[in-house]
């Protein structure tokens, strides 16, 4: 597992609705408000590939495992 900082790009109101969807999308994920935009993940390496592909999260890597 590795951990990851994710931070909303667009409206605060609409972080949790994206939150929701990418809890649907990666059960297997670790997630932890930080604040209203940014959240820790604990997740695999896939996870940081997917991602990527959303344009409203920005990803940075804290803790990659090896």
């Amino acid at each position: 597992m590795s951990t990851y900082l994710l931070t909303f790009v667009g409206p605060v109101t609409q972080a949790r609705v994206e939150l929701q969807a990418l809890l649907k999308r990666f059960p297997k994920a670790f997630f932890v408000e930080k604040s209203k935009s940014e959240y820790e993940v604990s997740a695999d390496f896939s996870f940081s590939q997917q991602i990527s592909g959303y344009t409203q999260w920005r990803v940075q890597p804290i803790r990659v495992a090896a």
